[in-house]
């Protein structure tokens, strides 16, 4: 799936922001990443991702 605008899963959500499949899970049950239900999976947007990161980016610049 690579290069696709969804990327589905846990482990590839993780994989896409250098982290574990449990923190993924951690993050999710927190409401700290932006994800949606894809039929039975977890799933996010490649734009969302990136915009996501860039608001924790722009957060962190000025704190």
């Amino acid at each position: 799936m690579e290069g696709s605008e969804v990327i589905v899963g846990a482990k590839a959500i993780g994989e896409a922001i250098g982290v574990k499949t449990r923190r993924v899970h951690l993050m999710i049950d927190k409401g700290e990443i932006p994800v949606f239900r894809l039929g039975g999976s977890i799933a996010m947007r490649r734009s969302t991702l990136n915009s996501w990161i860039s608001s924790l980016e722009a957060a962190s610049l000025s704190a």
